[in-house]
């Protein structure tokens, strides 16, 4: 009898503790913006400027905010440009100047799972979210009227939200049965 305690507690142990083995870390796209001066706007979908760091910037501007992205392990140039686009429309900017590429190492893995430990170099991309006056703004946009970024970003940040959400439930699922077969070892 005292054997079968003993190993219901043990399962029931293993069960609190296994949910935090299923916790990934490390392998999401981090924005950072930080404010340069307030601004407020309409929330709506607009075409975002890019400039690099080497490319010559000939026309009057307003400093938004200072943007950096960085990586997840294998995403794509598309996919920074498209966050670095859908951080500078939030912040109420029409372009991104001296947009930079850097590389850092990055850690990802499960939490408390040594062996899935993943360090990757990941990519970086920071600029300034300005404001181009509207005369010059609508000159340089010529054809490239994309807002394509706008429904990427959100269908990213979907799928990315939902993993979370499963990963979660997961958890508390297997809590709730942890505490059942703890309470049923608790009567026998």
């Amino acid at each position: 009898m005292k054997s079968n305690l003993f190993i219901v507690w043990i399962i029931s142990l293993s069960l609190f503790l296994f949910p935090s083995c299923l916790m990934q870390y490390g392998n999401t796209i981090e924005t950072a913006s930080t404010s340069l001066r307030d601004t407020s706007c309409k929330s709506e979908t607009k075409p975002i400027l890019i400039f690099f760091d080497k490319e010559p910037i000939d026309f009057p501007y307003s400093k938004i905010a200072y943007l950096e992205i960085k990586g997840n392990d294998g995403v794509t140039n598309e996919a920074m440009i498209n966050r670095l686009k859908f951080t500078a429309n939030n912040a109420c900017a029409n372009a991104v100047l001296f947009i930079d590429k850097q590389f850092a190492d990055r850690e990802s893995g499960y939490i408390g799972n040594e062996e899935s430990k993943n360090i990757y170099t990941a990519p970086i991309l920071s600029g300034i979210a300005v404001n181009i006056p509207d005369t010059v703004y609508l000159k340089k946009l010529d054809n490239k009227a994309d807002t394509m970024y706008h429904s990427y970003i959100l269908q990213s940040m979907k799928k990315e939200a939902q993993e979370r959400d499963n990963s979660t439930a997961f958890s508390i699922v297997t809590v709730f049965l942890g505490v059942i077969i703890a309470i049923l070892a608790n009567a026998l």
